[in-house]
């Protein structure tokens, strides 16, 4: 887990009441810490307007959930791989389905409710009709991280062993500061 969760910072910037639920109990912790509420999974579920998933994994969310989400529930997948939210299955419970323009499924169940998936599950800054992908200091910092451990092997001060994940804390404290210089000279 990044710091609580990517994202996350941001939409409480904006004001958004920000839960972090993840399996793994020092995550979970550190979340904790960093001033996130850290409900339990279906309470969280339950009283979520908005459910991004940042995990990775498969199956993070699926039709078992169905009874739990709010009506008007928007779910989004961040989490790299179109795997995290079962939308196939989700979509079977659906009575009626309608895709809007910005690749925004709507979903109305026999109950009534209303459940919106973004981009099909796939990653949501990647997908849709106008994929921003990531930000150009993602991949700034990134290509700096990759650089950084490819001459660390090449200089032999460090062997493949270490390397490249996770990437060895001198060279991410090197592009770390290197970066905040740019930022603050």
């Amino acid at each position: 887990m990044a710091p609580a969760a990517a994202g996350s910072p941001n939409f409480r910037a904006a004001h958004a009441k920000v839960s972090v639920v993840d399996i793994d109990p020092l995550k979970r912790l550190q979340a904790h810490l960093d001033g996130f509420d850290t409900p339990h999974r279906d309470p969280a579920i339950a009283s979520a307007d908005f459910i991004v998933t940042v995990t990775g994994g498969g199956r993070v969310i699926g039709p078992e959930d169905i009874p739990l989400f709010k009506d008007g529930v928007i779910l989004a997948n961040a989490g790299h791989f179109p795997v995290e939210i079962d939308t196939k299955a989700i979509a079977a419970q659906a009575t009626s389905q309608d895709l809007f323009e910005d690749a925004i499924e709507e979903l109305r169940l026999a109950d009534g409710r209303v459940l919106h998936i973004v981009a099909g599950g796939h990653m949501v800054n990647l997908a849709g009709p106008r994929p921003l992908g990531n930000s150009i200091e993602t991949m700034d910092l990134g290509f700096a991280l990759q650089a950084r451990c490819l001459e660390a092997v090449a200089l032999g001060r460090i062997d493949r062993t270490e390397c490249v994940v996770p990437v060895p804390r001198p060279i991410n404290e090197q592009v770390a500061e290197a970066y905040m210089r740019t930022r603050y000279p």
